[in-house]
């Protein structure tokens, strides 16, 4: 089973943890936000889930988490301005 990490936990994040933990177990599935975390991080991610809004640094923050945890997909859950993908 792939292994899921949740960048950010606000509306979205949270409603796409409910769905995942329905078809993941617990080992399978991390998150965060500023506020807090789930899961267990040291662990490589298939699939890196990108919950947070846009704003300038929207490219870059994507990035910085992308080189720390490698993740071999990721998925764009915000809304973002055309081009940004």
């Amino acid at each position: 089973m792939q292994r899921s990490l949740i960048v950010g936990m606000g509306q979205i994040g949270s409603a796409l943890k409910e769905i995942l933990s329905k078809t993941y177990d617990w080992d399978n599935l991390a998150g965060f936000d500023r506020k807090g975390s789930f899961g267990d991080l040291e662990k490589s991610f298939d699939i890196m889930h990108v919950c947070f809004p846009y704003d300038n640094d929207f490219i870059e923050q994507v990035q910085i988490y992308q080189a720390k945890y490698k993740p071999k997909y990721t998925v764009i859950h915000s809304t973002v301005k055309v081009g940004t993908c």
